[in-house]
């Protein structure tokens, strides 16, 4: 029976009421019927979610008042369910139940309009300053749609390089580095950096910045690379004179030894030479002169003495 008293039958049916759904906001999801029972009190209204029907409202009780509530139209006719902090685990099957009749059906956000905007208060930077360079790094996490994002610093020296990847069905995450090399005398400032996401403006912060310490430390890195170079070349050259005088020292005592090597072998070879003559010099004045006697067939030795004080050269008679 309706609220004015006629018969009509009894049909359920639910709708998103939002024209844009933005993650971490309310969604509300309006349920229609036909029968007004809804102001009687004897009918039963109920909402469930998912393929198991888990209750979230039983007449206008939530199991959870933080994340769930009702509320029932004047008119009698429709139920509205409010979904607080709608986030990815709400996207899902709902059904809207009246009595013995109920409606099913699932949010589909490739049907509505939706935007998810990241928690400035959640966004994690990091600040690294080394060698004069500035390396500022930042994660936007479950945004949609890709956002763009650009930065401002002291001297507008830099790049800003950002990464997206698809965290689930619906949802992008993206890494961002930002990479300064700060010049002389501007070793602090503030770096400013501005994201949109379709129409909105995501102001991440203003992250203040002081490297003049590690411009210290290079400074006198250097100067002690500076001091330690005459150094190393001194000590370098020095080496190599020294080895070179090593080297020659070497080979000199090396060729002297081959020196006197070449000469005791010449002088064996000779000695040895000296030693065959002599040798043979003997044997020659060894040989004698054989005349042989035809009637005996003895040999006759036949002394040639040469008494050079018999002989005068040079006079005559």
């Amino acid at each position: 029976m309706a609220c004015d008293g006629t018969h009509q039958l009894s049909e359920v049916k639910w709708k998103i009421a939002n024209e844009i759904i933005i993650f971490g906001n309310t969604v509300l999801l309006h349920c229609k019927i036909n029968v007004g029972s809804f102001c009687n009190g004897t009918s039963t209204r109920r909402w469930t979610k998912g393929k198991r029907q888990t209750n979230l409202v039983l007449n206008g009780t939530p199991s959870d008042s933080k994340k769930y509530k009702e509320t029932v139209d004047k008119d009698c006719y429709g139920a509205t369910l409010y979904i607080y902090s709608f986030n990815e685990k709400d996207i899902d099957a709902y059904t809207c139940a009246h009595d013995f009749d109920e409606y099913t059906d699932t949010i589909k956000l490739h049907e509505i309009k939706y935007r998810s905007y990241p928690d400035v208060r959640e966004i994690k930077t990091e600040l690294q300053c080394n060698n004069q360079k500035l390396l500022w790094t930042f994660d936007l996490l479950d945004i949609y749609p890709i956002a763009t994002c650009t930065f401002h610093t002291e001297d507008e020296n830099g790049t800003l390089e950002g990464r997206t990847h698809n965290s689930s069905g619906s949802l992008f995450s993206s890494e961002y580095r930002l990479n300064c090399t700060l010049q002389d005398g501007n070793c602090k400032g503030v770096i400013h950096v501005l994201c949109y996401i379709d129409d909105k403006i995501i102001d991440i912060n203003n992250r203040t910045y002081d490297c003049c310490k590690d411009f210290k430390r290079n400074a006198e890195k250097d100067d002690v690379t500076s001091s330690i170079i005459p150094v190393v070349l001194v000590t370098t050259c020095t080496c190599i004179v020294v080895a070179f005088v090593v080297v020659g020292i070497r080979w000199f005592l090396k060729g002297k030894v081959i020196r006197q090597k070449i000469l005791r072998n010449n002088n064996e070879a000779l000695v040895m030479e000296t030693e065959h003559k002599l040798l043979d010099q003997n044997n020659s004045e060894q040989v004698i002169n054989k005349k042989v006697d035809p009637v005996n067939g003895s040999d006759e030795s036949l002394k040639v003495q040469i008494d050079s004080q018999n002989v005068d050269y040079g006079t005559t008679e």
